[in-house]
């Protein structure tokens, strides 16, 4: 159950970046490396 709970929280910080950048950058200014950095 610990590792569902990781892997949830994880994909949570993964969406809430990938929305942040799109909204300060636009879609097709973001990478993917950005968003691992930001995440």
């Amino acid at each position: 159950m610990a590792k569902y709970a990781s892997s949830e929280r994880t994909r949570e910080a993964i969406i809430t970046a990938t929305g942040e950048l799109v909204a300060e950058r636009g879609f097709d200014n973001v990478s993917i490396r950005a968003i691992a950095n930001r995440s």
